[in-house]
């Protein structure tokens, strides 16, 4: 996903640099300034030149190598910087994502292990419910230690001052709230380089003539409404792949359709 949005930001940014430049050559070559392509220009250096780094000063193996530190999915030309490492601040973190695993090993072996050996003399159902209280603990200390402890310290680590990782999640009043706001570096990601480009590319595709099914459904189907769908479908198989790695083991797509159910 890192090597995604960087190749993907790059090529962007490189068809900006291009478009910038061509800009820069036709207004040379008149004898009175348009107003229209300065704009463009000027807007075109905003994008090219947020902050102080100007691309392509930025395609170097140190930027690529701090990027891949950067506790974020999206690539940008700079981020927002502290100042110094606040070594305290990082042992605290390195302590914490220690504790949280030694009690995230205890909840596993005493209290989930146990219940999945008797699952064949109890019955799924009365281990489900047994699981229940155990597995919502080993979540809440999952996103802790995901969340709290690693993406700070390795954010205090890289000088990383977006530390927004997560939003009010408990908060959420539906399932498409709560997936935007307790996992914001996926979301963001999903965000940029999925939902956007897919509405783009529906809407615009929506004035091509075509028949059968594909045009009843551009017709019928909004943008928003295409993008999101696209967009559930990539979380869906990237949930379903990262579960098949960690366990192992193929549960015929449980984790896929589980997912793809809560579309809004």
């Amino acid at each position: 996903m890192k090597v995604h949005s960087y190749l993907s930001t790059n090529r962007r940014l490189a068809c900006s640099l291009r478009t910038r430049n061509e800009l820069e050559e036709l207004q040379s070559t008149r004898k009175e300034q348009n107003k229209v392509t300065c704009m463009q220009i000027k807007a075109l250096d905003a994008e090219l030149c947020p902050y102080m780094v100007r691309f392509p000063e930025t395609q170097t193996l140190s930027n690529y190598a701090m990027f891949q530190l950067c506790p974020t999915l999206v690539y940008e030309i700079e981020y927002p910087r502290t100042s110094r490492i606040r070594w305290g601040y990082v042992a605290e973190k390195m302590a914490g994502t220690v504790g949280i695993f030694i009690v995230f090993y205890i909840v596993v072996a005493h209290l989930v292990i146990p219940h999945l050996e008797r699952m064949h003399e109890v019955g799924l159902l009365l281990t489900t419910v047994h699981l229940m209280g155990p597995m919502a603990t080993c979540w809440l200390l999952f996103f802790f230690i995901t969340f709290d402890s690693i993406a700070n310290g390795f954010a205090e680590l890289t000088c990383f001052a977006d530390r927004r990782f997560y939003d009010d999640w408990w908060n959420a009043r539906g399932l498409d709230e709560f997936s935007r706001k307790w996992n914001r570096p996926v979301h963001m990601f999903l965000a940029r380089h999925i939902y956007m480009p897919v509405r783009e590319l529906w809407k615009n595709s929506r004035d091509i003539k075509r028949s059968g099914f594909i045009s009843h459904l551009q017709k019928n189907m909004p943008p928003s409404v295409a993008a999101m769908a696209a967009t559930f479908f990539f979380s869906s198989i990237l949930h379903e792949v990262t579960i098949v790695v960690a366990c192992h083991r193929w549960n015929h797509g449980v984790f896929f359709f589980s997912q793809m159910l809560q579309i809004p």
